[in-house]
């Protein structure tokens, strides 16, 4: 090796050796949504579809007023300093510390449960909870509420203040939110990545069954934070990240379900949600600089679309209001809002199909028509095939539904006929629950 290559290899060897490391970030883990709140002389503790809970520091106590929805107030006056509130249906729970009861191991954590319509007497009711634990989050849900306290312990009382359950979850919690018998909880399962990605679990626990019923991980936007945690008023799950991304729990996995950034309406503020229907958001409009909303600010709803689509037509509309409806169909609980859910799914599908065949899609046609759950629905697609002259299509169709066994080929013929040429939705007008296919019966039977 020549002196002057000896030299470069030298300085390269230098260079690689002398570069300084960068500094690593640490991104902190985000805190409880609920102890996130501004501490103001008057703020929201509670906003939801049930109605608002509305903390006022006075001179020489609080004052807490709740307000539901159908005109009922109730106001609470106590020396209690209280800092966290849950809103259910006919009761509130509140809690905060008691430093009346201050002794050398600091504050006592204090519940407060108060309800609307019961009937007994002496309801309401106070607990006190031992000494170092605190209460962090709250949530209510159909006879029960639930805490949980610095010892990562979640206490569950009945509205009578019956001790139901206590167990522990394996991190610190963010949300804490209840609707019926379940409990929804997400927590830190581990210290965010190096590019501000929170590790979040969620867990859901039935009160009614005292049993965990799922676990997983909880997906959010790259780098954003859990900004909402609920049931929407169908009872499914939903979740909402800082990046403004709407997911919904359906079937052990979590589906965006909408993208509120893309409201023209939402472009430069940030959204506060207050309760979340099957194709509405209802929410308060922030400034960026702003974590909850002030008293009296005015709520919006958004109806959003199915963030899945890509395409905007009359097509993918069509296409966003059966996935739609088939997130909405698992949480409903009679037989007869299935089935007429199940009618309206077959409509949207025909009308997809007819515009696959007007298109001449064959092979998409027949996708759709695969899906169809009704008898008559899969008659009305063999003769809309038919009468689009996709003759090839049709036969494929019919061939398809009778080795499902879900109609004989005479109910086919004869059903086919009495339909008018222009048919393109089922008959309404009969007396009769449509006849299901085979597939419907099979599908039902993995649902369940």
């Amino acid at each position: 090796m020549s002196d002057r290559e000896e030299e470069e290899e030298t300085d390269l060897t230098t260079t690689v050796t002398d570069e300084p490391n960068p500094p690593l970030i640490e991104y902190e883990p985000q805190i409880s949504l609920q102890m996130n709140l501004p501490d103001k002389k008057k703020r929201y503790l509670a906003w939801n579809r049930f109605g608002t809970v509305v903390v006022r520091k006075e001179l020489a106590f609080l004052s807490v007023d709740i307000d539901l929805n159908e005109g009922k107030r109730k106001t609470v006056r106590t020396h209690i300093n209280v800092y966290l509130a849950a809103l259910g249906a006919d009761a509130v729970v509140l809690s905060g510390m008691d430093s009346s009861k201050k002794g050398e191991n600091g504050e006592t954590g204090v519940l407060l449960f108060y309800q609307f319509n019961s009937w007994a007497l002496n309801h309401d009711w106070t607990q006190t909870l031992p000494p170092q634990e605190v209460v962090e989050s709250v949530a209510i849900g159909d006879n029960w509420v639930a805490v949980y306290t610095s010892r990562r312990f979640v206490r569950i009382f009945s509205f009578t203040s019956l001790q139901l359950a206590v167990f522990m979850i394996p991190g610190p919690i963010v949300a804490l939110v209840g609707n019926g018998p379940l409990i929804a909880i997400s927590y830190h399962s581990g210290r965010p990545s190096d590019n501000a990605d929170q590790k979040l679990d969620y867990l859901l626990y039935n009160v009614a069954q005292k049993k965990q019923e799922r676990t997983g991980g909880l997906p959010l936007s790259p780098g954003s934070q859990l900004s909402w945690l609920g049931f929407s008023l169908n009872g499914a799950l939903i979740a909402a990240d800082t990046q403004d991304i709407v997911l919904e729990f359906h079937e052990d996995q979590w589906i965006p379900i909408a993208d509120l950034r893309s409201d023209e309406r939402i472009k430069d503020k940030k959204p506060w949600i207050t309760q979340v229907d099957s194709s509405e958001i209802t929410l308060v409009l922030l400034e960026e600089n702003e974590t909850a909303p002030v008293l009296g600010q005015p709520q919006k709803i958004i109806t959003f679309k199915h963030s899945l689509l890509l395409a905007e037509s009359e097509t993918s509309r069509q296409e966003a209001e059966y996935l739609r409806g088939e997130l909405t169909r698992s949480t409903l609980n009679s037989e007869s809002d299935m089935t007429k859910k199940d009618v309206e799914q077959d409509q949207l599908l025909l009308l997809l199909l007819r515009s696959a065949c007007v298109a001449e899609k064959a092979a998409r046609a027949f996708e759709i028509a695969k899906l169809l759950t009704f008898s008559k629905s899969q008659c009305i697609a063999i003769k809309t095939a038919d009468d689009l002259r996709m003759v090839s299509l049709a036969a494929k169709i019919k061939t398809y539904f009778q080795s499902q066994e879900a109609v004989s080929s005479d109910a086919i013929t004869q059903e086919s006929n009495a339909l008018p040429n222009t048919s393109a939705t089922i008959a309404s007008s009969s007396s009769e629950a449509p006849k299901k296919s085979l597939g419907a019966a099979l599908k039902k039977r993995r649902a369940e």
